[in-house]
């Protein structure tokens, strides 16, 4: 309509990219929902970080496992000008917007997930571009972890994926995962 073209105006953009922002938003919406729907895991939809509810809201729940149980996964991480640390080994300082990392973020996870191997998939994008060491050393492979070893948005996630299950973007401190349960 008329005032969103002007909104958009106001912000520098086209009609048409207001319409590719919504489409992305969209897209990425229904992919949070359908993943939040099949893991019992809680979200605060103002920020999509994961929390997770105490233990007696999940007596039983294989998914969580118990203390020491670890898990392997791999992972993307972008961070943005918002992030605890905005600076990796690809960038002294990092300036990108938040919206514009997550957008990023939303097609690498599209690509995955569409790939024969997603553990390849991955591997292959985050050497060249996660802003984690473990993206160009390991292919974002990290060494098994268990609960309480990183930050909680992330361990939520992992611990609420099934082996090879990719997430959808997860915001931590750190920045915007994607991550892939290996084991």
């Amino acid at each position: 309509g008329g005032d969103d073209d002007d909104d958009a105006a106001r912000r520098g953009e086209t009609p048409r990219d207001s319409e590719r922002v919504e489409k992305t938003r969209k897209v990425e919406d229904d992919s949070f929902d359908e993943f939040r729907r099949r893991r019992a895991v809680e979200y605060d939809d103002r920020t999509r970080a994961a929390h997770v509810p105490r233990a007696s809201s999940f007596s039983g729940h294989a998914a969580l496992g118990d203390a020491s149980t670890k898990i392997v996964v791999r992972h993307i991480l972008l961070k943005h000008a918002e992030s605890r640390r905005p600076s990796s080994w690809r960038e002294q300082r990092i300036a990108t917007p938040k919206a514009d990392a997550r957008r990023e973020l939303v097609d690498i996870a599209r690509t995955v997930a569409a790939a024969p191997d997603r553990v390849e998939a991955l591997a292959g994008i985050a050497k060249t571009r996660s802003d984690c060491p473990s993206g160009p050393q390991k292919g974002g492979l990290l060494k098994p972890f268990k609960r309480g070893d990183l930050d909680k948005a992330f361990e939520a996630a992992a611990f609420a994926l099934a082996p090879n299950e990719l997430s959808g973007v997860v915001d931590a401190p750190s920045g915007l995962h994607v991550i892939l349960r290996i084991e």
